[in-house]
């Protein structure tokens, strides 16, 4: 299907608010330029690459020996993230040079994405495994967060898909149980101001800009939960899900926030997952 010249700024508009209100409060608490720039320059070349993939009339294929493929690639990251060092015990970044990459930020959406595609082919059970493979190794990681966004999405998912309601609700009552597992034993990092508390950088310039800025990550999800297709809507609105949880749980405990603050990771994820929502609209 053609797209309209809309789609191709959709992302740009729903991003670009929350990056660019998140650099202008680090500018003015003087954070070193370096880090707000990164974030621009991430959103606007992930913005090009997403046009040229929403402009190809090639659909995405579905998830079969490929999609499998991709979640093996996508789980051997998760586990390679305990290889690397780490800080203080926890293990959520695979390092590159200077260069961290959040490993959940960038492909927990598209984990969703091709776990919601498996169970379109009836491999429940392989499904199940991997959503509770995945839940404990962010466990283990420590992440809460991610761990919340990631699984309360696949519970809906996975209690509407499969047809064996005792094998779903069961699978859903370990997923609790992980979650109220990974909030009792939260990490001990200490929160990084421009990222972690860039809402509190935000909220400090005065009330306008606190409006804007609460505004501007209230609209990230959005577009997940009106402008999916009929037949992709669960999974487009668990998208919007893990990213409404995402925002959320930076209140509760020192997670990113993402978009606004500062991490390349969390933009790609947000743009891979919205470049598939316009890719399929």
């Amino acid at each position: 299907m053609t797209k309209s010249r809309f789609d191709y700024f959709i992302t740009l508009i729903v991003a670009l608010p929350a990056v660019i209100i998140g650099a202008i409060a680090m500018s003015v608490n003087n954070i070193p330029s370096i880090n707000f720039v990164l974030n621009i320059i991430c959103l606007l070349t992930g913005w090009l690459v997403s046009c040229c993939v929403i402009s190809k009339n090639s659909k995405i294929k579905k998830s079969g020996n490929y999609g499998k493929i991709r979640i093996v690639l996508i789980l051997m990251l998760y586990v390679i993230t305990f290889i690397d060092l780490g800080m203080d015990g926890v293990h959520r970044w695979l390092s590159l040079g200077p260069i961290r990459l959040y490993i959940s930020s960038i492909f927990a959406p598209i984990l969703i994405i091709e776990l919601w595609a498996l169970l379109k082919n009836n491999n429940e059970l392989l499904v199940a495994v991997i959503t509770i493979i995945v839940a404990i190794l962010l466990v283990l990681q420590p992440d809460a967060s991610q761990l919340t966004a990631f699984a309360i999405p696949m519970m809906i998912i996975l209690f509407s898909k499969i047809n064996n309601k005792i094998l779903s609700c069961f699978i859903i009552g370990i997923l609790i149980s992980l979650i109220i597992t990974s909030w009792i034993f939260l990490d001990s990092l200490p929160a990084v101001i421009y990222v972690e508390e860039i809402v509190g950088l935000v909220m400090g310039m005065g009330l306008i800009w606190s409006i804007l800025g609460i505004i501007s990550l209230i609209i990230l999800p959005m577009p997940f939960l009106f402008l999916s297709k009929m037949n992709e809507r669960i999974l487009s609105k668990c998208l919007g899900l893990y990213f409404v949880i995402l925002i959320i749980t930076t209140s509760f405990g020192n997670f990113p926030v993402p978009l606004m603050g500062y991490g390349i990771s969390p933009i790609i994820g947000y743009l891979m997952a919205i470049t598939w929502l316009i890719k399929t609209k």
